[in-house]
């Protein structure tokens, strides 16, 4: 299992901060110093709790009989998840993001079919309540794209789009014949940033989805301030399976060794507060 760490950039802004307030300020009595102490102290200590990382060795095997396990925030269920440095140089080649799984040797709470691609994925069935997004290469239609399965629905929710960088596309137009297909790719996609809220949903409400690529529409998944639903490059709300997305493992794997990426970022709070 691969080494995870906790982010140290929230460690970096809060001490920033916190040197601002001492330069700015006139020295406070000892008994308001103990109570800015202690506030920032909490606040830090909160901060780190709601993010973890899992770093990404790719020179490993993690394909679907080998997945990695991702970290758990101490804050909570990740909610919210940040692929860096994501690139894809083979056709037909994906990062898949599991949530909701049980145990990799436990074939009842880890099931698998036949899927995409003519590879072996994990299912999600009517009411289980887990997640399969993957994003990556299309042969057929020669671009980036994002697709997700939620509780045994899919229907409609492939989206192609330039989630891996524009700069390795030519300005060829109507390349490949997948629908939504609007340009031909040069050869290795990224290294690039994509990122995405899971919702959690309820009994009755379906959970949300939405997806962010780093210099689409503005978004740059390293400020979460950018993150909205107008500079997301998909979004779904409206799943047929109404019930919460289940809280179990989340694991990451590629079906290909083209698909690279350094680490995932996990956090216990969803980019949009619904």
């Amino acid at each position: 299992m691969n080494q995870t760490h906790r982010s140290r950039a929230i460690y970096g802004l809060l001490f920033l901060a916190f040197a601002l307030v001492l330069a700015n300020c006139t020295p406070p009595a000892k008994d308001n110093q103990d109570t800015e102490l202690g506030f920032l102290a909490a606040l830090l200590v909160s901060e780190s709790a709601k993010q973890c990382e899992t770093t990404i060795n790719n020179s490993s095997t993690f394909d679907l009989a080998n997945p990695i396990e991702l970290c758990r925030p101490q804050a909570g269920t990740g909610r919210h998840f940040r692929f860096e440095s994501l690139g894809a140089s083979a056709n037909n080649g994906y990062l898949n993001l599991l949530i909701g799984y049980g145990a990799r040797s436990d074939s009842s709470n880890f099931p698998t079919v036949t899927g995409f691609g003519g590879s072996v994925s994990p299912t999600t069935t009517s009411g289980d309540g887990r997640w399969r997004v993957f994003f990556g290469k299309s042969q057929s239609c020669d671009k980036a794209l994002v697709s997700a399965q939620f509780s045994g629905t899919n229907t409609g929710v492939t989206k192609y789009e330039e989630i891996i960088t524009t700069a390795a596309l030519s300005t060829t137009i109507g390349g490949g014949s997948g629908a939504g297909c609007l340009a031909q790719n040069s050869g290795i996609w990224g290294p690039t940033t994509v990122c995405l809220d899971i919702s959690r949903g309820n009994t009755g409400v379906s959970p949300r989805l939405t997806v962010w690529a780093t210099g689409k529409n503005g978004a740059d998944c390293n400020q979460l301030s950018t993150l909205t639903p107008a500079s997301a490059i998909f979004e779904k709300k409206d799943w047929v399976s109404l019930v919460p997305t289940r809280d179990d493992k989340n694991y990451v794997y590629r079906n290909l060794d083209g698909v690279t990426a350094t680490k995932v970022v996990v956090r216990s709070e969803t980019a949009i507060r619904d």
